[in-house]
């Protein structure tokens, strides 16, 4: 490749890549941040990001100085500023020495303490740079953990892990194939070390093989005796079927040669070959069996599981209800006997209310019944009210007659 040529070490670089002049910058060594801090803080977020996509887009998560120098060569030009870059990631918990990484473990500080300390102790990289002068280290050949990488793949190994609830245990090779693109084995040690120490993860020996279980915090973080019977059986099934494929293949083989030998005229070779393809077809029928037995296994263990949930779910359910009786003081003999109250309560309600409707009364009827018979015994027959005697019609009329004749203007008006 001619040197002049600009090769791009991502699919997507910054426009600034092809400009000559701001990249003459970006490559030369750092200046103190006091006396600008606005260029120093873009110049390190230019580098932080590109080594970023860098480390995703090639599958890398292992770094040394020598490889970032390689991988940025511009115009036959390395950057000059790559170990002050380190020392800031190193600082800010964005790299991680692999040695230190991978002696921690999950009873030490935790990742998000180590993170911390690390912006705490800015004297890290330098007294971890002067051990290794003196103990002859090249200090460009140091390996360090890009820690973004790692972030990155564990949303999606988790991710995939959950689009497969029926899987509970995985390989080392089963979760290396989880990322994508392919990692390599290397990798996919480090990410599994990750999980371990982000709690998304544990493993553990069986038969010559680490087991893994993958979970995102909702499932518990523990290898069962359940997980690892699950696990076997799957095995089984899964040797089963590549067992099934095998003989459906040697089958057709056996049919074709068959017919082969009748094309020839060779009819006891023919006939060799209908017996073997017969043979097959019983194996393959009794291999077919075995695989729905273990169907009906896997589907046996999961309605276990989930009559195990609601049973869980009952007793939730029950002691959450005695709560409630046990709070609201709820209780068989507590409710007669409010009941009771509650009749008396209403009887006596009724009582109170009938009274209030009756009418006020200030004589009863029988004491009026008893005055009215006082007031009749005492009346005699004889004895006359003195009342004015009612005239007669024909006076009436006499007097009417004379009272016109002495005033008849009156009464003509009057008519």
């Amino acid at each position: 490749m001619n040197e002049n040529q600009i090769s791009s070490p991502v699919k997507e670089m910054p426009d600034c890549w092809e400009d000559d002049k701001r990249m003459n910058v970006l490559f030369s060594p750092f200046r103190k941040r006091e006396l600008n801090p606005v260029d120093y803080d873009s110049k390190m977020k230019f580098w932080n990001n590109i080594i970023e996509k860098w480390c995703v887009e090639n599958n890398h998560c292992v770094l040394t100085l020598t490889t970032l120098r390689t991988a940025f060569k511009r115009k036959g030009r390395t950057p000059s500023c790559l170990t002050t870059v380190v020392e800031e990631l190193l600082r800010a918990g964005d790299l991680k020495n692999k040695n230190d990484f991978l002696s921690m473990t999950m009873s030490q500080t935790s990742w998000t303490g180590w993170a911390m300390n690390s912006v705490k102790s800015p004297l890290i990289w330098s007294l971890s740079k002067l051990k290794e002068v003196l103990t002859e280290i090249d200090v460009n050949e140091i390996q360090y953990i890009y820690i973004g990488y790692l972030k990155s793949k564990e949303k999606s190994i988790l991710s995939k892990a959950e689009q497969q609830p029926e899987k509970t245990l995985y390989t080392l090779e089963e979760m290396r194939k989880l990322a994508e693109p392919l990692c390599s084995t290397e990798t996919a040690e480090l990410l599994l070390h990750w999980l371990k120490l982000e709690g998304k993860a544990c493993s553990m020996r069986c038969d010559d093989q680490e087991l893994i279980k993958l979970t995102s915090g909702s499932s518990s973080l523990q290898i069962t005796d359940r997980d690892i019977a699950q696990f076997k059986l799957t095995q089984s099934k899964d040797a089963l079927m590549k067992a099934i494929e095998v003989l459906e293949e040697e089958k057709q083989k056996a049919l074709y040669d068959a017919k082969e030998h009748l094309a020839k005229g060779l009819r006891m070779a023919a006939k060799s070959s209908l017996r073997k393809k017969k043979a097959l077809e019983e194996c393959i029928t009794k291999r077919i069996s075995t695989l729905d037995n273990l169907d009906l296994l896997f589907t046996r263990i999961r309605d276990a599981q989930s009559d195990a949930e609601v049973y869980d779910s009952y007793k939730i359910g029950v002691s959450a209800l005695k709560a409630t009786f046990k709070q609201a003081g709820l209780s068989e003999d507590n409710v007669v006997s409010t009941i009771t109250e509650v009749e008396e309560v209403s009887e006596m309600q009724d009582e109170i209310q009938n009274m209030l409707a009756q009418q006020l009364q200030l004589h009863t009827e029988s004491e009026l019944e008893e005055e009215l018979s006082t007031i009749l015994s005492s009346f005699k027959p004889e004895d006359e009210l003195n009342l004015p005697e009612v005239p007669s019609m024909d006076l009436l009329e006499r007097k009417q007659n004379e009272d016109k004749k002495s005033d008849p203007v009156k009464f003509a008006l009057a008519e």
